[in-house]
């Protein structure tokens, strides 16, 4: 009879079906001191499954997370803990989770305030989204929200690792121009990455993570519209 810890991939999933069924301990990962710390990237799904472009941020991020020796956490308001694991193998330290039933569609009000919330409660110094229209709607609502610069359709990310910033070039002038800018005065620095400038992360099977579940003050007036139906594109 084979024992089971002898099988590397049955160990690795025990190990996250145990990390999903005690989600509220991990919250002890996330930062609850008054220096902001980490790295966020904001998960856009597709079909039920993590979205490509997010699947490149994570490997960006990771690369940023271990340059700057920081945890890199995929914030997750709609699609739950069945992303967990796909997040985690795709370079993510810990795996936010916000559910609300206001969350269950993407609202750009509501989505907008419970972000707001969660960063005002756990202090990302960097947080990342696509340049999808789900991102160019949130991102830059999200950074008037807190007060904090936001620079969109990056091409490329590097770090000042010595001043914790995150050198940010995008194309300029009719994209002939290529300039690098920094949000040098306020945090988190929110930033938008242009689609296809990043390869898809290697994914990791047996990476270990954590999950979080985080609480957001919502109510039913924060949903501003409603959804009742979503076309498939012709």
């Amino acid at each position: 009879m084979s024992n089971d810890m002898d099988n590397p991939w049955l160990a690795w999933a025990q190990s996250q079906e145990a990390a999903l069924a005690e989600a509220a301990s991990a919250s002890g990962t996330l930062n609850t001191g008054n220096e902001y710390r980490n790295i966020w990237v904001y998960v856009e799904t597709e079909g039920g499954y993590v979205a490509p472009e997010t699947r490149k941020l994570m490997g960006k991020a990771r690369e940023l997370g271990d340059l700057l020796g920081a945890r890199v956490q995929a914030v997750v308001l709609a699609g739950g803990e069945a992303l967990a694991k796909d997040l985690i193998g795709y370079g993510a330290d810990t795996v936010m989770l916000a559910e609300h039933p206001v969350l269950e569609t993407f609202q750009l009000e509501a989505y907008a305030k419970a972000l707001g919330q969660l960063v005002a409660a756990y202090k990302p110094e960097i947080f990342l989204f696509s340049a999808s229209r789900a991102g160019e709607d949130l991102a830059p609502r999200l950074a008037a929200r807190l007060g904090t610069g936001f620079l969109a359709d990056a091409t490329d990310l590097e770090l000042d690792d010595a001043e914790r910033l995150l050198r940010v070039t995008r194309q300029t002038f009719a994209e002939k121009i290529l300039t690098v800018a920094v949000i040098a005065e306020r945090k988190p620095q929110v930033v938008t990455v242009r689609p296809g400038v990043f390869r898809e992360a290697d994914f990791d099977r047996f990476r270990g993570g954590e999950v979080a579940k985080v609480e957001v003050d919502l109510a039913p007036e924060d949903r501003l519209t409603r959804i009742v139906g979503v076309l498939a594109p012709a």
